[in-house]
């Protein structure tokens, strides 16, 4: 999910504080990799090391076999403009036995999914055609193949019967929204499945995951029964399902029947005295807590997703209250497509943009629930702190400092210029406001700028209007355009008296024609004409 804005290369100095394997630790699944592919093409010094791992993520995570030969190719390669290979001994092999192994439990995977989708779809039982559908998602994406997955996931929506069907559509689609980078389909998705909170039932989803991961492990389990396997529901590379074997559609009606029958078998349960009823009491209130962690993890992961695809769309000033109303005890529930640390990041980036001094006050530093995100990227806090201060410098010293950390981050490299340009242009305003007449050099000294870029940056903002001032460039003075109130009220009154003045002669003159009788009026069989 590269942009072509930041193709460029980002080379690593000696006193650089980025930490690659720090950084990729906080991430799970796929976006892992695709974190560490995103480094390994555009960090010469990091290229191998990140691109090693990436081919080893692939292996144990996935069976997108290209993606796996594509990161040893990248591996293989020379970090140069020319991008050639590296001298045969230098080059890695690819596992070619691994290759044709995950290519052909893949294509066997996939029969046997296609056959149960066309039989389901013949017996027409709609939970069981959906849950083919998804099955089929969820293989797609265990390749590697996107568009695929994304196609069958919302297939289902035809065939969702129950808010917790809706739910799991909305998630899964949103999932490979953010891989394929369809940010505004990810706000509509998030809008559906928020829509679905008051009805959905997580014990109920709960029982049918159950449900689902039994049929996939009775499909028999491979080499993909990994932990990429089990976050797709099943998607091993298992064989060929026998005939008249446990399918996900016969397991999903029982798990439906279940789920049903639960109240019923605990209110019969409830009538038991003694130790049973105990068990039963118990039993219940784990479960609340159960449903209530899982609601809780559920927002948490709508409210994350929801802000990153705004922050991608550029929609900075709700992007930023977004990253503030997100929830740093429930991190484990959207790592594998944003960690804590990018929300801090991302949120305080958005906020400086965004956000005027007072804002920043009121809305993010004394919002004590984001203080937990900021403890994870405390060079974020320290601009955070900075800008509110008028530290300037500071702020653009840090950015400096961890220009590569931002570069080579996938979602913020793409926004970071429009990002710095809002930022600067606020810092500016806001450093000039309070004076009618300040030197230019006094504005480089508190940015740490030269005399002539910021004489540009002034002149660009006086252009756009955010500056109400003038440059005095034989002085090197930045006057401001003091407006006279008083005098301004006195031409407004003047305008509005002048206004009421024509406007009371035409009422007059038309009064005038009325109570003549020169005022001719139109009947209805003979209509005026004035075209002579």
């Amino acid at each position: 999910m590269s942009d072509d804005s930041s193709a460029r290369l980002v080379m690593l100095s000696p006193e650089d504080p980025f930490d690659w394997e720090a950084y990729a630790s906080n991430y799970q699944g796929r976006t892992k990799i695709q974190r560490l592919m995103y480094i390994a093409a555009h960090c010469p010094q990091l290229r191998k090391p990140t691109a090693e791992a990436a081919a080893e993520l692939y292996k144990s995570l996935t069976a997108d076999a290209s993606a796996y030969q594509q990161a040893m190719l990248l591996r293989n390669t020379n970090p140069d403009a020319a991008q050639s290979l590296l001298p045969a001994d230098q080059r890695a092999p690819a596992d070619s036995s691994w290759i044709k192994q995950t290519q052909e439990r893949a294509r066997q995977k996939t029969e046997r999914l296609e056959l149960e989708l066309r039989q389901y779809t013949n017996n027409l039982i709609k939970e069981s055609i959906r849950m083919a559908h998804r099955d089929l998602g969820h293989h797609a994406r265990y390749c590697g193949d996107l568009s695929t997955a994304y196609s069958c996931y919302t297939k289902t929506r035809d065939y969702c019967t129950t808010s917790e069907a809706v739910m799991e559509m909305c998630l899964n689609s949103i999932d490979i929204c953010i891989e394929l980078g369809r940010w505004s389909d990810i706000l509509t998705y998030v809008g559906k499945a928020e829509s679905q909170l008051e009805t959905y039932n997580p014990l109920a989803a709960g029982a049918m995951s159950s449900s689902a991961a039994r049929a996939g492990a009775s499909g028999g389990a491979g080499a993909g029964s990994s932990a990429g396997g089990s976050r797709y529901g099943g998607a091993g590379m298992g064989g060929v399902a026998a005939r008249g074997g446990n399918t996900a559609g016969g397991d999903a009606i029982g798990a439906l029947f279940r789920a049903g029958m639960r109240g019923d078998a605990n209110s019969a349960a409830g009538t038991h005295e003694g130790g049973a009823g105990a068990t039963s009491a118990g039993t219940s209130g784990g479960e609340k807590a159960k449903a209530k962690r899982e609601m809780t993890l559920l927002s948490a992961r709508l409210k994350a997703a929801y802000a990153l695809a705004l922050f991608r769309l550029e929609r900075f000033p709700q992007a930023a209250r977004a990253f503030l109303d997100c929830d740093a005890n429930a991190s484990e529930a959207y790592t594998e497509f944003i960690s804590p640390a990018d929300i801090a990041l991302y949120g305080v980036f958005s906020s400086l943009a965004s956000f005027s001094r007072s804002d920043l006050k009121t809305t993010v530093l004394e919002k004590s629930s984001f203080h937990s995100f900021l403890e994870y990227e405390p060079h974020a806090r320290e601009m955070l702190d900075s800008f509110a201060s008028c530290r300037y410098r500071k702020v653009l010293d840090v950015m400096e400092k961890w220009k590569t950390r931002h570069n080579l981050d996938i979602h913020l490299t793409a926004a970071l210029p429009k990002l710095q340009r809002l930022l600067v242009r606020r810092a500016v305003c806001q450093f000039v406001q309070p004076y009618d007449a300040v030197t230019v050099s006094r504005v480089s000294e508190a940015f740490g700028w030269d005399p002539v870029h910021t004489q540009t940056v002034l002149i660009e903002l006086i252009k756009s209007g955010d500056i109400r001032a003038r440059i005095d460039t034989v002085g090197g003075v930045l006057e401001a355009n003091v407006r006279d109130e008083r005098a301004e009220l006195f031409d407004r009154a003047l305008k509005v008296g002048t206004e009421q003045t024509a406007k009371s002669r035409k009422l007059m003159f038309r009064m005038n024609l009325v109570r003549e009788g020169l005022v001719v009026k139109e009947t209805k069989d003979e209509p005026l004409d004035f075209a002579y």
